[in-house]
C-alpha cells in the first residue's frame, strides 16, 4: 500500500507533521491560464495604401571630361568618390572632383574671376590647400594667394606647380559620386565633351509610381514608410512629385514620387532593390483604437470587444468600426461602457 508523504518540520517547543500528499488526495487542478489582453486606447491613427517602389539613389552626376590625350586609369562601378579624389587619369594626369553646383568652362589662372573662380577658391579652403594663406571661400577671383594654394594642391597630386590649371583638371559637380558606369574605355583617347563616367550622389532614394488616384494625398514633406527587402520599415520624407503621368497597360495612369530616408543608413548596401511605400490616406485623432485581432464577429455582420474586468470576469461590448490603420495593426472603435485604458482579450501570442 502506498504511504503518504510526511515532512517533519522543527519548531520551537517539538515537531509539527504535515501530509502534503496521498494517494486518496490527488493534486488540486491547475488554474486556467489568463488571458492576453491589450489596452484599449485613445490615439491618433492613419489608414495607409502601399505602393510599389525602388530603392536607388538621387540625382544622375555624369562627368564630363574636356582633357586631351589617352585615358589610362578609370574607376570601376560601386566606387565613391568625395570631392577632393582622384576621378580618372588622362595621361597619368588625374582629374580631380571639386565641390560645385556649376560646371567649369575655362582654365584657372590668375585674375579669373566669376562664380567658377568663388567655388575653386572654396574647394581649396574646405580641403586645407589654403591653410594660412587667408583665402576668403567667397572671393570669386584667383588671386595670388589663391595661386599659392593651387600650387599645393598641384603637389599633392604630383602635377607641375604652376599656380594655373588646366581646363579640364577639376571637376565640379554638387556632390560625392557614386560610380555607376564607366563610358569611356581605357586606353581610348580622351576628348572635349566626352562622357566618361555616369554616376548618382550617395544619397538614399526612394522612387514610386503612385496612381493618379492617389495624389491628393501625397505632396512635397509629407511622411511615408518605407518596407524594405528585409522586411524591416525605414521612416522617409516625399522630396519631390512628378507633374508628368504614364499611361500603363493595364489603363490605369501613374506619377513619380521621390521620398529621401530618414536615416540613410538603413539603406546601406542597397541599390535598386524593390520596397513598398506606405502612403497616408486617411488620419483621424483623439479615438478610441484596439488591435485589430481583438475583434469578435456577430451575427448580422456586427462585432464586438471582450473586456475583462478587474475581478477577472468579462463581457462583451458591441462596438462600431472607424477607420483601420493597417500599419499598427489597429482599429477605431465605439460603443457604450468603452473607454481607454480597459483591458480586451486578445489571441495569445
Amino acid at each position: 500500500m502506498a504511504a503518504a508523504v510526511i515532512v517533519i518540520l522543527a519548531t520551537g517547543g517539538g515537531v509539527l507533521a504535515a501530509t502534503l500528499w496521498h494517494p486518496s488526495n490527488p493534486a488540486p487542478a491547475a488554474s486556467a491560464p489568463a488571458p492576453a489582453t491589450a489596452a484599449v486606447e485613445r490615439r491618433t491613427i492613419a489608414a495607409q495604401q502601399q505602393v510599389s517602389g525602388t530603392l536607388g539613389y538621387a540625382g544622375d552626376l555624369d562627368v564630363i571630361g574636356q582633357l586631351s590625350g589617352t585615358i589610362t586609369a578609370l574607376p570601376t562601378p560601386g566606387t565613391v568618390v568625395e570631392p577632393g579624389g582622384i576621378l580618372y587619369r588622362v595621361d597619368g594626369k588625374p582629374v580631380v572632383l571639386l565641390a560645385g553646383d556649376t560646371p567649369a568652362w575655362r582654365a584657372f589662372e590668375w585674375g579669373t574671376t566669376g562664380v567658377d573662380a568663388q567655388q575653386l577658391n572654396a574647394a581649396l579652403v574646405k580641403l586645407g590647400y589654403a591653410d594660412g594663406l587667408d583665402i576668403d571661400p567667397e572671393c570669386d577671383e584667383i588671386t595670388w594667394r589663391s595661386q599659392q594654394a593651387i600650387k599645393r594642391f598641384q603637389a599633392a597630386f604630383g602635377l607641375r606647380e604652376s599656380g594655373s590649371l588646366d581646363f579640364g583638371q577639376v571637376v565640379f559637380l554638387p556632390s560625392a559620386v557614386r560610380v555607376t558606369v564607366t563610358s569611356a574605355t581605357l586606353g581610348a583617347p580622351a576628348g572635349a565633351g566626352q562622357t566618361v563616367i555616369e554616376g548618382t550622389s550617395t544619397t538614399p532614394q526612394v522612387e514610386a509610381e503612385v496612381p493618379v488616384s492617389l495624389l491628393a494625398h501625397v505632396k512635397v514633406g509629407d511622411a511615408v514608410a518605407v518596407t524594405l527587402p528585409d522586411l524591416t520599415t525605414a521612416s522617409g520624407t516625399v522630396t519631390d512629385v512628378g507633374a508628368v503621368a504614364t499611361q500603363k497597360e493595364s489603363g490605369s495612369a501613374t506619377v513619380p514620387v521621390r521620398a529621401a530616408l530618414t536615416d540613410p543608413g538603413t539603406a546601406a548596401g542597397l541599390d535598386q532593390a524593390p520596397v513598398l511605400v506606405a502612403i497616408t490616406t486617411e488620419t483621424v485623432e483623439d479615438v478610441l483604437t484596439v488591435p485589430v485581432t481583438a475583434l469578435l464577429a456577430l451575427s448580422g455582420g456586427e462585432y464586438a470587444v471582450e473586456v475583462t474586468d478587474t475581478g477577472g470576469d468579462s463581457h462583451l461590448v458591441t462596438v462600431e468600426l472607424g477607420l483601420f490603420d493597417s500599419a499598427g495593426g489597429l482599429v477605431q472603435v465605439s460603443g457604450d461602457g468603452l473607454r481607454a485604458g480597459q483591458r480586451v482579450v486578445v489571441p495569445a501570442a
